[in-house]
């Protein structure tokens, strides 16, 4: 019975994430964790700022949860390096190819977060 009262207690006073919207904020952080790691290899790709700004917004983020010492920058830096461990074997042709694909203007997974640099 105690157990209980104490198990209801917790649950009371400690806000819990819904699972869809943890989901959201890390699904939408390796994206951008992704995008991240095959940018580095595609210097003739750059960042839309405009779509990245939408894209954190609609996660409940503002860029300065993504700056450095930010409160996700671990996870984004641990999935980046994922990502870069992941990719390393593909040429750079390779990798700029699955950036465009994923994220150029008819991307599949963020259309238009990336633009050819100027």
């Amino acid at each position: 019975m105690t157990r209980k009262i104490l198990v209801a207690v917790l649950f009371a006073a400690v806000p819990l994430a819904t699972p869809a919207r943890a989901s959201v904020d890390e699904n939408t952080l390796g994206l951008v964790a992704e995008m991240g790691a095959l940018l580095r290899r595609c210097p003739q790709f750059a960042l839309d700022e405009g779509v990245l700004g939408s894209i954190i917004t609609g996660a409940g983020l503002t860029k300065k949860d993504l700056t450095k010492e930010g409160p996700v920058d671990d996870f984004i830096t641990m999935r980046a390096a994922e990502f870069e461990v992941e990719y390393q074997p593909l040429s750079d042709a390779g990798a700029c190819a699955k950036a465009r694909y994923f994220y150029g203007p008819q991307g599949t997974k963020i259309p238009g977060l990336l633009r050819p640099a100027r």
